[in-house]
């Protein structure tokens, strides 16, 4: 893609879709894959959007980076499971959504100025991941925040600073995460909270202060399930007992 290196303004949506290797055209691109490079785009109206990658032959992006972008809409990155760097290093705003589904990266590192995000926040489907500590100066999203089936995360410290989810709040299926001690500091959730179906998940303290602490007064507005996860995390019940202190 080094026809677009030199692209510094895009108004609407930047979309990559679908995209793919061809042996034919690009053999010594076949064994490694290949690159989005995007080294002069500073302005993007609308959004970022890679998807659709694992539904063509061949889809080997590798690398996609964009290291002078400070602001868009949308990022979103889906079904490109052979992606494993991710480079937008100024990026501090997302006026809309940051949405990963199905990639193969390990870590969201390329994402560390982030502070803003003014939709939701979805990661779901992404097998490799195993933190998300990028996320330590992110202290509200405006949506919902969405972590679902990542079969490696292994906490959600990373979202130790962040107060208030404007949308509702989803952890589920998540089955090596242990507690959700990350979320300690949420002081609201604007819809449902749900925590379920996380095998390994014994401890759920991290939100007994959102679920009212010593109070009892919850400041969650819509429907609280806890359940279906490991012993000790599979009530309120069990979140008031805690305490919200961690067991040794």
């Amino acid at each position: 893609y080094s026809g677009i290196s030199g692209l510094q303004t895009v108004e609407g949506n930047l979309i990559f879709e679908r995209n793919s290797v061809d042996y034919s055209i690009d053999p010594d691109e076949w064994p490694t894959g290949y690159q989005i490079d995007l080294p002069a785009l500073t302005t993007l109206g609308g959004g970022l959007i890679v998807r659709n990658g694992d539904r063509s032959n061949n889809s080997g992006l590798r690398r996609l980076s964009a290291d002078n972008l400070t602001s868009l809409g949308t990022l979103y990155i889906s079904e490109y499971s052979s992606i494993d760097t991710l480079s937008l290093a100024k990026l501090k705003t997302g006026t809309g959504d940051v949405y990963f589904n199905y990639a193969g990266l390990n870590d969201l590192s390329g994402l560390p100025s982030l502070e803003e995000i003014g939709g939701s926040l979805t990661l779901t489907n992404m097998p490799n991941l195993s933190n998300i500590d990028v996320f330590s100066a992110l202290s509200a999203i405006a949506g919902e925040l969405r972590i679902v089936n990542n079969s490696r995360l292994g906490d959600v410290d990373g979202l130790s600073a962040l107060t208030s989810v404007d949308g509702g709040l989803l952890v589920q299926s998540n089955p090596s995460l242990p507690d959700v001690n990350g979320l300690s500091r949420l002081s609201s959730v604007g819809a449902d909270l749900t925590i379920s179906g996380n095998n390994s998940l014994r401890f759920c303290g991290g939100v007994y202060p959102v679920l009212g602490g010593a109070s009892g007064e919850s400041q969650v507005a819509g429907t609280v399930t806890i359940g279906v996860n490991d012993p000790g995390c599979n009530s309120v019940e069990d979140v008031v007992a805690s305490a919200g202190v961690l067991p040794e």
